[in-house]
């Protein structure tokens, strides 16, 4: 349960950067 969680929030991270970054700087 532990590393699902830590895995959770990762990817909750990367998509919120994705957001924030502009789509030039992602690619």
């Amino acid at each position: 349960m532990g590393e699902t969680t830590v895995i959770t929030r990762a990817t909750s991270k990367s998509k919120s950067l994705r957001t924030t970054i502009p789509m030039g700087i992602v690619k």
